[in-house]
């Protein structure tokens, strides 16, 4: 890696401003692995007596902590993607929008959870949770999952502000752009558009079309299909409307009526869920090609 932040690949680049770790793996002796940050090797070390202390802090003394030696500011950030993007050419600007969207939800998210999950490991705190109830009928017993966003919310307050900065700058230069420009976006992206602004965020109609086509398990309980896009939404914050908004425009717009939202439950979060991942995963990836 140069010393020119502007010369960084974009994977290093996201990882410089989510402040991603590098992690390392330490042998002590012919036996003993171990394999953390440099800040977990540290914590490990002021648990261990003076004798593994004097073994094992010598090898992380050249160790750098983050991934990147840099530390980037609004205006460096801005200036990074005006380079990568040339002058924010629209269509670069909505592929870097798109790489940035796989790596916040295949990475980030699950880097983040982890480390959540064992700063409340080690500081001894009750893990929250979030209750679903069982969909088998006569049974009231609910499971539990650990609420990461809460967790999130008390161990990386700011871990998403820089990446979330990024993205505003990047859809900002999209939102100034002319009619010609907008049309220019269309050989790269043809699904991409911003209908319904009311109901989705940015990409999420889109992304609400490809489900509707391609989640085909529950075709035929069109309640408990329209339920699931719509819990999965909300949970990706791709949906900004309320559920009796979006009953009327399933019921406007794709015919289908609903009375209610059905309540997300075990099968939701056990089989749904990653199903609807994956495809959104597929998804963001037919946009790159």
């Amino acid at each position: 890696m140069t010393g020119n932040y502007l010369d960084m690949t974009l994977i290093d680049f996201l990882d410089t401003i989510t402040e991603k770790r590098q992690e390392y793996e330490l042998t002590i002796g012919n036996k003993l692995k171990f394999i953390g940050t440099k800040p977990e090797f540290n914590d490990l070390i002021s648990e261990l007596d003076e004798e593994w202390h004097s073994q094992i802090s010598p090898l992380l003394t050249d160790k750098q902590e983050y991934t990147t030696p840099f530390e980037l500011t609004e205006l460096e950030i801005f200036n990074y993607l005006e380079k990568i993007t040339s002058n924010f050419d629209a269509v670069k600007v909505k592929m870097i929008l798109t790489e940035i969207d796989v790596y916040r939800m295949m990475n980030l998210n699950e880097r983040i959870h982890q480390e959540s999950f064992n700063i409340y490991i080690k500081e001894g705190w009750e893990i929250p949770q979030i209750e679903v109830k069982s969909i088998i009928p006569g049974f009231t017993k609910f499971k539990s999952f650990n609420d990461y966003e809460t967790m999130r919310r008390k161990t990386h307050p700011f871990s998403y502000m820089n990446i979330n900065f990024a993205i505003s700058v990047l859809k900002d230069k999209l939102n100034e752009d002319n009619d010609t420009t907008k049309e220019s976006l269309k050989p790269v992206s043809p699904v991409v558009t911003n209908l319904h602004h009311q109901i989705f965020n940015d990409g999420g109609y889109d992304l609400f079309l490809y489900l509707v086509q391609n989640y085909t398990r529950d075709d035929k309980s069109p309640k408990a299909k329209f339920s699931y896009l719509f819990h999965y939404l909300k949970y990706e914050q791709l949906i900004l409307c309320s559920q009796l908004q979006y009953i009327s425009f399933l019921e406007e717009e794709c015919k289908i009526k609903l009375s209610k939202i059905q309540r997300a439950n075990l099968k939701y979060s056990d089989q749904i869920q990653p199903i609807l991942g994956r495809l959104r995963s597929n998804f963001l990836k037919s946009l790159k090609g």
